[in-house]
């Protein structure tokens, strides 16, 4: 093991909207509260968690970055006891060829108090583009009725980006169409740069985002548990990118593509 993760913690977020942001209740104003994944907050500025607030980190926990061969790493995190609050955090990364990343996710309440959690992730993928824009389809498997964003239209199953996205601080779209019970599974299709990726969980989201801004777009989709006193629980987010390539528009695999020409 070896303590070699950047600062600012784990590229993950738990607690976006409060649910998961450990003791922040049960602190006083200037006193620690959890964020899962980074460490211990000093709470400022009232009684409820406001994610565009910034908290001032007292202290930073560590993260043991542990690789598997050539193909794994594993980073793991736990906290002290704070407010009857802990826990152990485990997250990693599985290269499967030959075209496909999966993310694994292990949390354990390890306190003495019973906690929920909201965890998602950015995703931010560029799909090949200095800036998303037209040509850019993103399919939720499910029609999206009553939409209301000038900046997408609806086609089938999929959204359709409209036009560049180079406007601060980004867009944003809550998903108004009913989940199905099923895990998720979303498509991106770029018509410009023949990139398709997607975006699979094996849980069944609490509710799902699309963000866009001018460095990417981004599917967020949340995973809602929890957790008893020992207990713990794993889930997983798995990515697949392949390039249209083909007449026919199929999908080949990024690792079958080499060579200078390509």
């Amino acid at each position: 093991p070896r303590n070699s993760f950047p600062p600012g913690g784990m590229p993950d977020d738990f607690g976006l909207m409060g649910v998961g942001v450990l003791g922040y209740p049960d602190a006083g104003e200037g006193e620690s509260f959890i964020k899962i994944g980074v460490g211990l907050l000093r709470k400022t500025g009232g009684a409820f968690y406001r994610y565009k607030r910034t908290y001032e980190v007292q202290k930073e926990l560590d993260c043991q970055v542990v690789t598997d061969g050539e193909t794994a790493v594993e980073i793991s995190q736990s906290s002290p006891l704070l407010h009857g609050y802990s826990y152990e955090y485990r997250k990693r990364y599985i290269l499967l060829p030959p075209d496909k990343l999966e993310i694994r996710y292990s949390l354990k309440n390890t306190g003495n108090r019973e906690f929920s959690f909201e965890q998602y992730n950015h995703n931010w993928f560029s799909m090949g583009r200095r800036h998303p824009g037209e040509g850019m389809l993103i399919d939720w498997g499910r029609p999206e009725k009553g939409l209301f964003a000038s900046w997408l239209a609806a086609e089938g199953n999929a959204l359709r980006l409209l036009g560049p996205t180079t406007d601060e601080p980004g867009y944003t779209y809550h998903l108004t169409a009913p989940l199905d019970g099923k895990p998720s599974a979303v498509e991106i299709k770029d018509e410009q740069t023949g990139f398709k990726l997607r975006a699979l969980t094996d849980f069944i989201p609490s509710h799902e985002v699309l963000y866009i801004d001018s460095g990417g777009i981004c599917p967020e989709i949340f995973f809602l548990h929890c957790l008893k006193p020992g207990q713990s629980v794993v889930w997983t987010r798995t990515y697949q990118l392949a390039v249209q390539a083909d007449s026919r528009g199929s999908a080949i695999p990024l690792s079958s593509i080499g060579g200078e020409d390509q």
